[in-house]
């Protein structure tokens, strides 16, 4: 499973990512993530129509971001994450 967040939450993530490998390895279960170097992501801008009730972008920002690629062989829960195998 691969997520993108904001680069300057990348730190935060990684310590919860890192709660989730301390449970893991206490129940048994293969756990493992990566995280991608920094790279530009564009994020949109949505607004509602007041007369369409359409949502329709307004604007497209660029945004600096990392991915994080998480290998779970089970299924973990701690501090409101839950990682599952498909």
């Amino acid at each position: 499973m691969t997520f993108t967040v904001y680069a300057e939450l990348a730190q935060e993530v990684s310590k919860k990512l890192d709660r989730l490998a301390k449970k893991a390895a206490g129940y048994g279960v293969p756990f493992s993530y990566t995280v991608s170097e920094e790279h530009p992501q564009g994020v949109a801008v949505r607004d509602v129509d007041p007369v369409t009730q359409a949502i329709q972008t307004v604007s497209v920002y660029t945004v600096a971001a990392v991915d994080f690629t998480v290998e779970c062989d089970g299924l973990i829960r701690t501090n409101g994450w839950t990682c599952a195998r498909k």
